[in-house]
């Protein structure tokens, strides 16, 4: 990232690198560096340049720079920071390594295949139909849409009153995926205690498609076992704002309740045919209107624009750090956006599967962790599933 300071023909270049290799386009210079910080100087002299394996200064003319380095990077290191032109804009944003492939670890095995996951209750009637999208500004999912999406339980241990919280996704019959902050940031005397899936319309404990009295689901809570939090989580900044929870018996998977697809690879990154994810869940649909504040009954969906992550840190630098690929953005159209209660809940994309002849699929890319509900050219923050699948496969168990 770039910090420019004029002081009369003296321009200096704060670049922090994130990654072994940094690639700096226009005059043709390269460099390969440390994960160090550096500095570049420009005169109108001719080039000079001293370097070692922490900091890299340089001189330079209009003229081509030469770089002579101690640390060398090799062509691929260079090619992966690279956009890929067979994606859509800004989807290069939630790359993180195009050679990952999750398949190889020894914990893949627990997240279920193409053929079950990812399936909506229209997909698994084998409908060549979807049911199109409110969170703030969307529209109401349909039941049985999105079978994965679990609401937490906060319970009051004085009371013994009980309400939702944040939202959750389903990735396999023991785990759920959702944001840190949900299971962390608790008022005293209340816990987190159960799981709830079934109904959009979380008055029901049960529910029908509309017409079909015979495709029904009641609503299914589910107790908690064990929270695994993220170890890095930093409260202030939302970094690491991931958390997986275990519960105490296998859910049930039926038509209304079943898991998320979890990529395996990027190669699904080069399936989508635009630059838009959807997000859904019961958060408040009237954005930043403290006076009118509504917290919906029922589900809801929206598609949001990706955004790139230099147009995002001008809003969230401060507060969050450097953007790196463990987060992405999207959003920042007008009265359109996830907001409070929408935390933790999935961001998705439908796409087709190669592995299973093409037919199509839902699967997760984002975690819904930061934002300003819906503010105008604002984008919300999110927690890039890609960077952390490691991490969730290192942290499940049978």
């Amino acid at each position: 990232m770039f910090y420019i300071k004029g002081i009369a023909l003296l321009l200096l270049f704060q670049v922090r690198c994130y990654s072994t290799g940094l690639m700096i386009a226009g005059k043709g210079l390269e460099i390969a560096t440390t994960s160090k910080i550096l500095e570049v100087a420009t005169t109108n002299k001719v080039p000079e340049v001293a370097t070692t394996n922490k900091v890299l200064e340089v001189s330079t003319t209009n003229k081509v720079l030469e770089v002579v380095t101690t640390t060398m990077n090799t062509p691929e290191e260079f090619e992966l920071s690279r956009s890929d032109p067979e994606l859509q804009p800004d989807v290069h944003e939630l790359s993180v390594d195009p050679k990952a492939d999750f398949r190889s670890h020894y914990n893949f095995d627990l997240l279920p295949g193409f053929n079950e996951c990812g399936l909506s209750w229209d997909m698994s009637q084998k409908k060549n139909q979807t049911r199109k999208k409110r969170i703030v500004g969307g529209k109401l999912a349909k039941l049985g849409k999105y079978p994965w999406l679990g609401r937490l339980e906060l319970y009051e241990g004085g009371s013994g009153n009980s309400s939702e919280r944040c939202g959750s996704s389903l990735i396999n019959s023991r785990y759920i995926l959702t944001a840190a902050h949900c299971v962390t940031r608790i008022p005293s005397g209340h816990s987190v205690s159960k799981v709830a899936f079934g109904p959009v319309d979380i008055r029901k404990n049960r529910e029908c498609i509309t017409g079909k009295d015979n495709a029904c689901t009641e609503k299914k809570r589910y107790e908690i076992e064990d929270v695994i939090i993220h170890e890095d989580y930093i409260t202030g900044s939302l970094l690491n704002d991931i958390a997986l929870v275990r519960l105490t018996e296998p859910v049930k998977f039926d038509s209304f309740v079943s898991p998320v697809c979890l990529p395996r690879d990027e190669s699904l990154l080069k399936k989508w045919t635009n630059s838009k994810i959807t997000v859904a869940g019961y958060g408040r649909s009237n954005g930043d209107d403290d006076n009118k504040t509504h917290y919906p009954n029922l589900m809801h969906e929206l598609d949001l624009p990706l955004v790139s992550r230099n147009e995002c840190e001008t809003y969230y630098r401060r507060r969050t750090g450097p953007l790196d690929k463990s987060r992405f953005c999207a959003g920042g159209e007008p009265e359109k956006g996830d907001c409070r209660g929408d935390s933790g809940g999935p961001l998705m994309k439908n796409l087709p599967v190669e592995e299973i002849g093409g037919a199509k699929r839902i699967v997760q890319f984002g975690l819904v962790s930061y934002g300003h509900c819906a503010l105008e050219g604002v984008p919300g923050g999110y927690i890039n599933i890609l960077y952390y699948m490691p991490w969730i496969l290192d942290n499940i168990e049978p």
